[in-house]
């Protein structure tokens, strides 16, 4: 239930029903949730294959798992939050499901990162370095996509639950209050690390690979917190009333929580860089490719 407008209470007008949007989160997630399960299924059953060469690869499991998780937990959250209707404790639900939303779909296209990186380094060590480097351009591609696209994305997205929640908090008084102020900087914030790893990143002339201890952690952490949004769910209807809406402030440390996340993502990502002049140099141009010249086995050795 995130960006549902600026919805106010009945008395005040408000028409969104949370409980119908809340139903079609649900069914979205499960169908994230059935593209990562199609994932991790394509990973197994290329280790069964013969003449296999996954390495790094194999990192992107973690990352698959853990959004697969997150995507089925999230899907179990919003059915139960579809039970709650047009309430101010409804209203309040819109972060705590959409926190857990947010991080497991973010983790998604996370694992699609790994995934592509893994598999460009990889073939880059066998026969072909053509698909390496359509690899490498597409890798780049994903990576602009999550550090200035869907990082900052999921910030507002969340962002729009808190403003719904404000109608309660402020009666419907008009403009802006401190919450707004919070969730508009993190998502500003958030952008900005984006650029400036990308920057920074780009400009490096000898890269660390990847950290793959930090690739795990990043997924437990995002298992966890999906994991925690569907008790708090269950905590919110237990001891919260139909009228009553969540304190500001957890909001707002539910706001911090979700931009530590998705700079952990951000800073993660920058590391999945892979050079195109490299691979390109490995097969030549593609008139080289087309006109049958031969790639030397020293060639591969070096992106090896």
């Amino acid at each position: 239930m995130l960006m549902t407008s600026s919805s106010g209470p009945a008395s005040t007008g408000g028409t969104i029903d949370y409980s119908t949007v809340a139903g079609f989160y649900s069914q979205l997630a499960g169908v994230l949730a059935g593209f990562a399960f199609a994932g991790l299924v394509a990973l197994v059953a290329a280790q069964l294959t013969s003449g296999n060469r996954a390495g790094v690869v194999l990192q992107s499991f973690a990352p698959l798992i853990s959004s697969f998780i997150g995507l089925v937990a999230t899907s179990l959250n919003y059915a139960i939050i579809s039970s709650e209707g047009h309430t101010a404790r409804g209203a309040g639900l819109e972060t705590v499901g959409g926190l857990g939303f947010c991080v497991a779909g973010l983790m998604l296209f996370y694992s699609i990162l790994v995934l592509l990186y893994g598999v460009a380094t990889d073939a880059a060590k066998g026969e072909s370095g053509w698909t390496s480097a359509i690899i490498a351009r597409t890798v780049r591609l994903v990576r602009k996509c999550i550090t200035l696209g869907l990082a900052p994305l999921v910030l507002f997205l969340i962002y729009g639950g808190v403003a719904d929640q404000e109608v309660f908090w402020y009666s419907g008084e008009g403009g802006l209050h401190w919450p707004d102020y919070v969730g508009i900087s993190l998502v500003f914030l958030v952008f900005s690390v984006g650029c400036t790893f990308l920057r920074s990143a780009s400009g490096l002339r000898e890269r660390q690979p990847p950290s793959e201890v930090l690739v795990i952690r990043i997924s437990s952490v995002a298992t966890t917190i999906a994991l925690l949004s569907v008790a708090g769910t269950s905590i919110v209807f237990i001891f919260a009333s139909t009228g009553s809406s969540l304190p500001e402030w957890i909001v707002v440390i539910e706001e911090v929580v979700l931009a530590l996340m998705v700079v952990a993502i951000v800073v993660s990502s920058s590391q999945f860089i892979l050079e195109e002049g490299r691979l390109s140099g490995v097969i030549g141009d593609a008139s080289e490719v087309e006109s049958g010249s031969k790639i030397e086995p020293d060639d591969l050795a070096e992106v090896g």
